[in-house]
């Protein structure tokens, strides 16, 4: 998953709650303005984050950090 991806689960609960009946793509676009608007500390958080994620869904599928036993 993309450090994007886990910012915006985060963050879509409040941005809906804030812009109740918004359309998803409205929701979306927020997500995406708050995302480059972050700063370093925060997004270098979700990087880890991600990075992190993906080393541990790699072991439990007993393959590489991309899940793929055959290493591709």
């Amino acid at each position: 998953m993309r450090p994007s991806e886990l910012f915006a689960q985060d963050n879509r609960a409040a941005v809906r709650a804030e812009h109740p009946g918004h359309l998803d793509r409205a929701v979306r676009n927020r997500l995406s303005e708050m995302w480059r608007s972050a700063d370093a500390a925060t997004r270098e958080a979700y990087v880890d984050r991600a990075k992190t994620l993906l080393m541990t869904r790699g072991a439990e599928y007993g393959g590489t950090a991309n899940g793929c036993s055959r290493g591709r």
